[in-house]
């Protein structure tokens, strides 16, 4: 038994302990990323105890309640790991949590029946799993979690964030042939493998994904606009270049936090209005870039998107200038570049002589 159990942990264990580490020594995600994964990891590590105390029981004669008991958590606690991965993914609003929650916790009611009913799940007298007329109801319910999975990876695949979509396409792929394995064929520990292996490529995603963001703004920095304007050099339709206004006097009269409140409002107002593909980057202190290309809109969609920034400023204490320069054939980079500076060092004159 114990040579079984070393076998079939070995590896989960010390996959778990690598994440408590890293966890507990990463100071670069938010509280709330950082709390979400370490939830994720406690239901793993509850999933793992329930599963190896249940296998423990199934080696006697004779059915027992710590058998039923082990298994409800079991039935409970699986779903809900990918329930967590999908909150760290994306879902962050309490209604949003609320409405996903809903399959977890009718797959909680159902799995509890089997202290009293057998529509779940029960152990017959020789101790034998015993699957009843609701007892896919965890496997519905991880179904539906994964599904959800694969349309926001479709999600980024449509945003041209191959990466991405690539490692969140593996992960519901895994996590569903372990699903099915273990339905099916009852395969034991499956899922809960899988479900470390996809909590370690969450980890490793969020991770690549803090080196290529701004850790106010939390947009995409300064090297990722320099690689995505060679990656779209020959795609541009226009670039557009917004400065926050009066930031030095932010700093100077109110203190640096509250410079920092003025720029993290500024990109929240422009990624509120972004156009699907295209990209925003805080390129300096109070600098961004958006890279627009041809794909992703025209010059009057983007004018547009520029007044709905405005608009979108002026319901705050603050106020910024864009410039935007309509790409020309054969021009470089660089030129383009600056001719979106040029028009907002010019908007950012007349929105000073329109306030004296």
């Amino acid at each position: 038994m114990i040579y079984d159990f070393i076998q079939n942990n070995f590896i989960l264990v010390a996959n778990i302990l690598f994440l408590v580490v890293f966890l507990r020594t990463n100071t670069v995600f938010d509280k709330e990323i950082t709390r979400r994964f370490a939830v994720s990891i406690l239901l793993l590590v509850i999933v793992t105890v329930a599963e190896n105390i249940e296998y423990a029981m199934s080696l006697r004669a004779e059915p027992s309640m710590v058998r039923v008991w082990m298994s409800i958590i079991g039935y409970i606690v699986r779903p809900l790991i990918i329930y967590t991965l999908i909150l760290i993914l994306k879902y962050r609003s309490r209604k949003e949590r609320t409405i996903l929650a809903i399959p977890a916790i009718i797959n909680g009611v159902v799995a509890c029946t089997a202290l009293f009913s057998d529509i779940s799940f029960s152990y017959d007298e020789a101790n034998e799993f015993v699957r009843g007329p609701l007892g896919f109801t965890p496997h519905i319910c991880s179904g539906i979690y994964l599904l959800l999975i694969l349309i926001l990876s479709a999600q980024f695949f449509k945003e041209r964030n191959y990466m991405e979509a690539g490692i969140i396409f593996a992960i519901v792929v895994t996590c569903g042939v372990a699903t099915g394995l273990e339905s099916v064929w009852h395969h034991q520990g499956l899922l809960r493998a899988a479900s470390s292996l996809s909590i370690t490529f969450f980890y490793l995603y969020f991770c690549a994904q803090s080196f290529k963001r701004d850790a106010l703004t939390k947009v995409l920095n300064r090297h990722c606009f320099y690689r995505d304007a060679e990656k779209y050099k020959d795609k541009m339709i226009a670039v557009l270049s917004v400065d926050l206004n009066n930031l030095k006097r932010i700093n100077d009269s109110e203190g640096h936090a509250a410079g920092d409140v003025a720029i993290f409002t500024t990109a929240e107002c422009i990624r509120k209005n972004l156009l699907k593909g295209c990209f925003l980057y805080r390129t300096g202190g109070d600098e961004f870039m958006v890279l627009c290309p041809k794909h992703a809109a025209s010059m009057e969609q983007l004018q547009t998107m520029m007044e709905k920034v405005y608009a979108e400023m002026k319901q705050t204490p603050y106020r910024c200038a864009i410039g935007m320069a309509e790409y020309r054939q054969g021009e470089s980079f660089n030129s383009l570049c600056a001719r979106a500076d040029e028009a907002m060092y010019q908007k950012k004159t007349e929105l000073k002589k329109q306030a004296e």
